[in-house]
């Protein structure tokens, strides 16, 4: 399982009507005898928002190790606007296929300043179980 925690330190986070996030080079089917991951997949899920924070999780069966794991995160404001933010997380998830355990990322979520705006943007990727998976 993975879980995403993204904390809106900029911007007015009231503003946020919905998010979801589509994580992509994740495998569709493993096969448990010998750990093979299938073809590369995408999932995706809501957030759940709480004052300033974001939470989705995914239920994943692994990664596919040949291709990236892409993060696309589709905001929509309360005016309209949209706005989608794109961060590679093959770093941060290089090793999740050698453990069962839950991996919990976590990011800072800059949201635009005034409505109209664009670059919103998602900053300072961390595994917070063990505080040392970064991602770029």
């Amino acid at each position: 399982r993975l879980d995403l925690e993204l904390t809106a330190t900029e911007g007015d986070h009231s503003r946020v009507q919905s998010a979801s996030a589509t994580l992509s080079g994740v495998a569709s089917a493993a096969d448990m005898a010998t750990g093979e991951r299938s073809a590369a997949a995408q999932v995706t899920s809501a957030f759940g928002q709480d004052g300033n924070k974001f939470t989705a999780l995914f239920r994943l069966l692994g990664i596919v190790p040949a291709e990236a794991q892409t993060l696309t995160v589709d905001i929509t404001f309360s005016n309209g606007d949209t706005q989608r933010i794109a961060s590679d997380l093959t770093k941060a998830m290089r090793g999740f296929n050698d453990s069962t355990t839950p991996v919990t990322l976590t990011g800072n979520l800059l949201l635009p300043v005034e409505a109209g705006t664009t670059g919103a943007t998602i900053t300072d990727w961390n595994e917070a179980e063990c505080g040392n998976g970064h991602a770029d």
